[in-house]
């Protein structure tokens, strides 16, 4: 009897176990009208938005630095200086060379002005002779040699005018010469073509430079405008076309937590910053760099204590930026994950097409109901049309609404705390 009893039990358990099976944990959410703030977050660092970079144009050795990082110059004020020395030795050579051009030239005037005198008097020969020729008063063989050497003269200036215009060259490029050279000579001492902070010191006093004459040069230094500041970030190619110019942003600084500041988007690269180095491979992110600049009046409180002049931030800094893409007020919203795509079966061609769904609840099931969404926040979505304020959606859990629910399919609504606590 007691045997018949134990089997009894354990058929009305299996029986109750199979019938819980057929019911769905989920959990709801009433839907409401909110207002959805769309976003696009990314990480970069905090840069000035002007910032010159400072290269020598003449090559040597730094024999005087007039500056340190973090000091404020002006336009037109000393940072460094190369050593003069070859410089000026080549100036003197350019010079020298100049100065022989120009004799050379004045050597080749004066043959010029021989050869001028040479051909009037060969000229005037010739038709004195050609005179006596035609009255049959000389020889031919004396006119001979009067028309051979006033042929001879002319071939004779023309050579010689020559050599003037080929003096003139050789003195005009001996010129610009002893110009570069004397440009060269003032180059050895930098000034500061802009007014600012001096961000970044790159050398030390006794380094030897490259100057811009020879590749890209050695960067020396830089110069920023710390008043006017801005984050560099990267963002993917789904996310760049929802940005647009005026984009206003929220800023956060790792150095200040608990802060926020405001920005507002000011530039956007129209091609991916890693294509101008190499080719983008299949599998790669694309990703394209974006400027924010920082509000000063969203941290004017951080100056007060500092120094005039001075800014809170600095080049490098990390940053993590909120941009406000799209805002919607009094639209009916569900939760994110209430919403699932399912492929549309009624569709036709080579290309596979998907419709948006959520799961209604009616008394003890559901009813999947299509619907067209619209912009989302890091919560809930924005949907256009399908169902009404004051319905309630299946908000979870996320499998079931992916995979298990269907129109139908009975439920029993629990607290979303609960749903965690049967997978325990």
């Amino acid at each position: 009897m007691k045997k018949i009893t134990l089997y009894v039990l354990a058929f009305a358990a299996f029986l109750g176990s199979c019938g819980k099976k057929d019911i769905t944990l989920v959990s709801t959410e009433t839907v409401e009208k909110r207002t959805i703030v769309e976003t696009v977050s990314a990480n970069g660092k905090i840069r000035p938005e002007t910032e010159v970079k400072i290269s020598s144009d003449v090559s040597g050795e730094i024999v005087a630095l007039y500056v340190a990082e973090g000091d404020s110059v002006t336009v037109g004020q000393p940072l460094a200086e190369i050593n003069p020395e070859i410089l000026a030795t080549s100036f003197e050579a350019a010079t020298a060379q100049y100065n022989n051009a120009m004799a050379g030239l004045a050597g080749t005037k004066a043959r010029l002005d021989q050869a001028k005198a040479q051909m009037t008097r060969a000229e005037a020969d010739y038709n004195r002779q050609k005179q006596l020729f035609d009255k049959k008063a000389i020889s031919t063989a004396e006119f001979e040699t009067a028309k051979a050497n006033f042929e001879v003269a002319k071939s004779e200036l023309a050579a010689a005018e020559q050599n003037v215009s080929a003096a003139k060259f050789s003195a005009e490029n001996a010129r610009a010469g002893m110009s570069q050279a004397s440009k060269n000579l003032s180059r050895s001492k930098i000034y500061a073509p802009v007014s600012g902070t001096v961000s970044l010191l790159a050398v030390e006093k006794g380094e030897r430079v490259v100057g811009v004459s020879q590749m890209s040069g050695t960067e020396l230094l830089r110069i920023a405008n710390l008043n006017e500041m801005q984050v560099v970030v990267e963002v993917n190619e789904n996310e760049i076309v929802r940005l647009s110019l005026g984009d206003t942003a929220a800023i956060e600084v790792d150095a200040y937590p608990n802060q926020k500041f405001k920005g507002i988007v000011t530039q956007m690269a129209n091609s991916p910053k890693s294509s101008a180095t190499s080719q983008l491979s299949s599998d790669e992110v694309t990703k394209f760099e974006v400027k924010i600049r920082m509000l000063r009046s969203s941290y004017q409180h951080l100056e007060k204590d500092l120094p005039k002049g001075q800014s809170p931030f600095r080049p490098g800094m990390s940053a993590t930026v909120k941009i406000f893409t799209e805002s919607v007020k009094d639209q009916i919203a569900v939760p994110i994950q209430s919403v699932t795509a399912k492929p549309d079966t009624g569709s036709s061609g080579t290309e596979e097409k998907f419709i948006e769904y959520v799961f209604v609840v009616k008394n003890d099931t559901v009813e999947m109901r299509k619907v067209i969404t619209g912009i989302q926040d890091n919560r809930h979505i924005a949907i256009v049309s399908g169902i009404e304020a004051g319905e309630n959606v299946v908000e979870g859990p996320y499998g079931a609404i992916s995979k298990t629910l269907k129109s139908g399919t009975k439920i029993k609504v629990v607290p979303r705390e609960a749903l965690f606590e049967t997978k325990k």
